[in-house]
């Protein structure tokens, strides 16, 4: 292989392992279970920013209460990857909207937060999430709109 070509391997690499923190957000935006599922190992630890545990107690919590919104969209930034042989490190920033009407006009909630993520690639060459912390950046909750008097 030459120089090139490892290179263009390791890119490959980066992205699948960039593909696991988008199919998440898209998930957990689309409420889609099997999805947001299918990010994470069987034996995964979540440390949020609410709440911890193994990857079943975990989510089961977190779906429920994205479900209390009517919709949510989260939003992708900086990310720095590093990956080496099967396992890999993700630091990814996002701002989460969280809206209680479909329509976007009731904003209940904006956070920013850090995902740093520990993954490995599975037989088969699937990239999972085997440990998560979610680090709270900033919180904006809207105030009470104010009645014209």
């Amino acid at each position: 292989m030459s120089a090139r070509d490892d290179q263009l391997a390791l890119l490959l690499e980066r992205d699948a392992v960039a593909d696991v923190v988008r199919r998440y957000a898209f998930g957990i935006d689309t409420r889609d279970d099997a999805m947001v599922h299918s990010c994470f190992a069987r034996d995964a630890r979540i440390q949020g920013t609410v709440f911890s545990g193994g990857v079943e107690e975990y989510l089961s919590r977190l779906l429920a209460h994205v479900r209390e919104f009517e919709a949510t969209m989260h939003h992708l930034g900086t990310q720095l990857i590093e990956v080496q042989d099967d396992t890999a490190s993700a630091h990814s920033y996002a701002i989460a909207l969280h809206f209680r009407d479909a329509a976007g006009t009731e904003e209940d909630v904006a956070v920013g937060v850090r995902y740093d993520d520990r993954l490995r690639r599975e037989p088969g060459g699937t990239w999972r999430i085997v440990d998560r912390t979610v680090r709270s950046i900033w919180r904006r909750v809207p105030e009470p709109m104010k009645e014209d008097t």
